[in-house]
Order: C-alpha cells, then sequence, then structure tokens
C-alpha cells in the first residue's frame, strides 16, 4: 500500500499557520515512513517548494491547475489528488496532516475495498447545513442519493480503485458545475468556515458509498460526539487515541493545543497508550 498526502496552495485555509502544517507534516510524514517504504505528496509548484525539506519518497506537483475561485471550498485539493491516485489503479491510503500513527495500520484497514476514518451522524450539530446545500447545489451527481450522516477523511483509501475514481471525479463536476456556482462561489452566513468543504469531500463520500451500496471499514468506530467529549487534549488518556490502531486525528479545535500535544508526543516517543 502507498501512503499519499495532499497540499494545494491554491485554495488552503490561510487561517491556519504555515509553520504549524509544515510541523504537523513533518512528524506524521516521519511517522508514517516508520512503517512503510512508500510516502508521496501530492501539491503544485509552491507546495513542493514548501515541503522540500519532508523526506518524501516523491513529490508530484500536479495542483496548478486548480482555480482560486474554490478557495473556499479547500476539498478540492484533495479530491483532484484522489483522483490522480485512483487512475493509477493501485491500493493506497491518503492521509492528512493532522492525522498521526504510531504503529501499522490495523490487517482490517490493509485489506479494505474502502476505508475511511470514522462516521459523523449528526451533520446539523456539526454544521453541514443541508438545507442550504439541497437548495443551492441544482446539480448535485452522486448526492442525488441523500443520507443523514457522513464519514471523516482524516484518512482515507483502499483497493477500490473505480469507486475512489467515480466519487472525487464527479465530485469536481459537481463543485466546478456553472449551475452550481451560488453554493460554490458565493459567501454564505449560515455555513462555517468549513462547511462548503465538508459538504463537497465528506458528506458527498457518503451518499457516494450509499448509491452503490459499499460499506467502508471504518478506523475508529465510534460517533463525532464520543470523539469531542472525550477529547482531554492535555493528557495521554484521550478517547481520540485508539489502543487498537494508534492513530490521532487532530481536528478542529484541537489544533489549539498543538503545541502541548507535542511535546506530549515526542516525550513519550509516540508512545502515549
Amino acid at each position: 500500500m502507498k501512503i499519499y498526502f495532499s497540499y494545494s496552495t491554491k485554495v488552503y485555509n490561510t487561517k491556519e499557520d504555515l509553520n504549524l502544517t509544515k510541523k504537523l507534516a513533518k512528524i506524521s510524514v516521519e511517522n508514517f515512513k516508520k512503517y512503510y517504504k512508500n510516502v508521496y505528496l501530492i501539491t503544485d509548484s509552491d507546495g513542493s517548494e514548501i515541503f522540500k525539506d519532508i523526506n518524501f519518497t516523491q513529490v508530484y506537483p500536479i495542483l496548478d491547475h486548480i482555480n482560486q475561485e474554490y478557495k473556499d471550498v479547500w476539498s478540492i485539493g484533495k479530491l483532484h489528488a484522489i483522483k490522480y491516485i485512483a487512475e493509477k489503479n493501485e491500493h493506497f491510503c491518503h492521509a492528512d496532516f493532522d492525522f498521526l500513527i504510531t504503529k501499522e495500520l490495523p490487517n482490517e484497514i490493509l485489506d479494505a475495498n474502502v476505508f475511511v476514518q470514522s462516521i459523523e451522524y449528526d451533520l446539523k450539530k456539526l454544521k453541514y447545513n443541508l438545507d442550504s446545500y439541497e437548495e443551492l447545489c441544482k446539480n448535485k451527481y452522486l448526492a442525488e442519493i441523500k443520507t443523514n450522516k457522513a464519514f471523516n477523511c482524516g484518512i482515507v483509501g483502499g483497493k477500490d480503485c473505480p469507486f475512489f475514481y467515480e466519487y472525487a471525479n464527479t465530485a469536481i463536476q459537481m463543485i466546478e458545475d456553472i449551475e452550481n456556482k451560488d453554493l460554490w462561489l458565493k459567501d454564505h452566513p449560515e455555513f462555517q468556515t468549513w462547511t462548503k468543504a465538508v459538504l463537497a469531500e465528506q458528506y458527498y463520500l457518503a451518499c457516494a458509498l450509499k448509491k452503490y451500496n459499499i460499506n467502508p471499514t471504518l478506523i475508529f468506530d465510534n460517533s463525532f460526539d464520543n470523539f469531542i467529549q472525550n477529547y482531554t487534549p492535555l493528557t495521554a488518556t484521550s478517547k481520540r487515541f485508539y489502543k487498537e490502531t494508534g492513530a490521532i486525528h487532530l481536528l478542529g479545535n484541537s489544533k489549539e493545543y498543538i503545541e502541548p500535544i507535542f511535546d506530549i508526543i515526542l516525550k513519550n516517543n509516540f508512545k502515549l497508550l
């Protein structure tokens, strides 16, 4: 299995600190390379320069074509990366920079046709704003099949490359569809900063999986509510660290605790359990 990361400077969320992102990338990549020989980056020309000091097996600067108009839909870079990976028709894993592992991924993940990080159930609470999406997205492609959940894609992949190609390719078409421009290119006060990105990536993935009747293998078999309620950033007993997987995803507000988390992780040599 090949490990991929991706990064688009065209649609990067500028509210994030770039030095923090580089630090996350360095630790995450180093950890993956302890267990997997081939770790790649899909990015653009500027991204190649930003991450030139990180030990990727190879960097593919293929995302220069991404339109900066879609900066609020920052998952579009990842979707282009998954499309590119799926075209290779090779067993793969795509991880976000804020997803850290401390041991090899479980065998059931390595054997899965499709795996994702976890399920997100309460989409209203998580600000997906499906009512506005249904109204503004005129051509929904695979999302014509509705669902009441989404899949967190902090880590995603598998062997079913034809599915991933169809998913990523049609998601990109949905975003770039001129009839959907009011959704993706206009400001919506009711949207959070992440709403457009998670609709395009995580909700759309759930719709695609439902359409093709695919049940993905989960890395974290739990709800987002349990993620948040049990997350104690400054302790080693976080429920976001799982004995079964030895992995943690520093998503959402947990990034504000990144420095003390790094101190704990490094001090314990990545062995918090």
